[in-house]
Formats: structure tokens, C-alpha cells, sequence
């Protein structure tokens, strides 16, 4: 549950997150800097470190209406044209993450990064993933394109 947990105060803490990649991202770095032993697992994949489980765990969220979906425009990145989904925490939400505490250290690493990552482009971040973590990148379809910009 403690991967919930972090799921759902990251985009607590961010009021609204925009983009699956973007919350892939953040929860990744979160685990990387907190070393968190049982999180969640994840791979290189099409736009770096990817975890399928936290993909379900988003899903689920939202099916239990903790979380609040919206899909928005399309985001223009080095990846093409993109539909965008809003992320934010309903009052069931709130309520649940009210139960679950996190250690205090671990809230501030998710603060940092959140005020870090939520609002920079999209190319910036992964830029940033990919440099600090490029096993990471091994099977990204636009690692080359990111670096270069």
C-alpha cells in the first residue's frame, strides 16, 4: 500500500499533474532517491524508466474514483503529438491518503521533486531521467532526440 501511498501524495502535493510519463517519471526518481527496497519495479522502456504495475495502480485509482482523470489536449514533444491526461485528488482520495502515513523524509523528497518536475516540459525532465539514470534510456525511442536538444 505504500506505493499507493506515494502515488496518490505526489499528485496531492502537485493539486494537478499532467501526463502518464510525468507521474512514470516522478514516482521513478522518488524511488531512485528515497531507495525505496519494495517499490515499484521498474524497465527501460519506450520513453525510459517504466513500471507496469504503477500504470495499474493509476488505473485503479481512478476506477475507485480516488483519483480524478481528464484527458486534455495534445502536448507537442520530441514523441509527436500526445493526448494529455489531468491528474488530481478527489475528497475520497483525500480522505484515504489521510490513512496512510508516509515517513516524514519521504514527504519531503516527493515535495522536492514535485516543485523540481511539475512543471518543466515534458523534454526537459526525461533529459534529466535519462542523463542520471541511462540504463534507463537503453530502450527509449527518443533518446537521441532528447539529448540533443
Amino acid at each position: 500500500m505504500e506505493k499507493m501511498a506515494i502515488l496518490l501524495k505526489i499528485i496531492d502535493i502537485a493539486g494537478e499533474l499532467t501526463g502518464r510519463t510525468r507521474i512514470q517519471k516522478i514516482v521513478f526518481l522518488t524511488s531512485q532517491m528515497m531507495e525505496i527496497e519494495d517499490a515499484y519495479d521498474f524497465h527501460p522502456h519506450l520513453f525510459g524508466p517504466y513500471s507496469n504495475l504503477l500504470a495499474r495502480d493509476l488505473q485503479k485509482l481512478v476506477n475507485w474514483r480516488y483519483v480524478n482523470e481528464t484527458r486534455g489536449s495534445f502536448d507537442h514533444t520530441v514523441a509527436g503529438s500526445l493526448s494529455t491526461f489531468h491528474y488530481t485528488l478527489s475528497e475520497e482520495g483525500e480522505k484515504f491518503l489521510e490513512e496512510l502515513a508516509l515517513p516524514i523524509i519521504l514527504e519531503s523528497c516527493i515535495e522536492e521533486l514535485v516543485a523540481e518536475f511539475k512543471n518543466v516540459p515534458l523534454n526537459q525532465l526525461l533529459r534529466f531521467v535519462y542523463e542520471t539514470h541511462p540504463a534507463f534510456a537503453s530502450r527509449s525511442i527518443i533518446d537521441a532526440k532528447i539529448r540533443a536538444l
